[in-house]
């Protein structure tokens, strides 16, 4: 359903990975597969229109409340990101961000969590480039699309 709704707009999908419940935490690229949805579901694609892509994930959560556990995960992840698009300003350095980066996870209770995806970096006519975070030559540059 989601792929007709794409092609009607002239969107493909390069990637769609599809978790549920434990698969969300248990696989950071979860494939699609059939096990039913019992409380979230996290749906990730990578669409692409104009030649453009963009990454994105979104979730759901099928409950009265969302646990503390997820909320939590969510208001941390929402901090970083403001924190590293407030600083995708041309000239900074891609390291500069990533040590940010590193540092806000461990500030909010989350260490090691940066070990376990890469971080992010550069999209646009390629899905992700994360080659750049870890570059202490790369900078930033006007008009640069990013997928953190």
């Amino acid at each position: 359903m989601l792929l007709c709704e794409y092609a009607k707009n002239n969107i493909t999908a390069a990637v769609i990975l599809i978790g549920s419940d434990d698969r969300i935490n248990k696989y950071r690229h979860p494939i699609p597969t059939d096990k039913k949805i019992n409380k979230i579901v996290m749906i990730a694609p990578a669409i692409r229109k104009w030649g453009i892509h963009v990454p994105m994930a979104r979730m759901i959560y099928f409950g009265k409340k969302i646990p503390g556990e997820i909320r939590g995960k969510y208001e941390a992840a929402c901090q970083i990101e403001a924190n590293i698009f407030k600083n995708c300003i041309p000239n900074n350095k891609f390291s500069d961000i990533f040590e940010m980066q590193k540092f806000l996870y461990n500030n909010l209770g989350f260490t090691n969590e940066w070990k376990k995806h890469f971080q992010g970096g550069l999209t646009g006519y390629f899905i992700n480039d994360p080659t750049k975070y870890n570059d202490k030559d790369a900078f930033i540059k006007k008009n640069q699309t990013f997928n953190w």
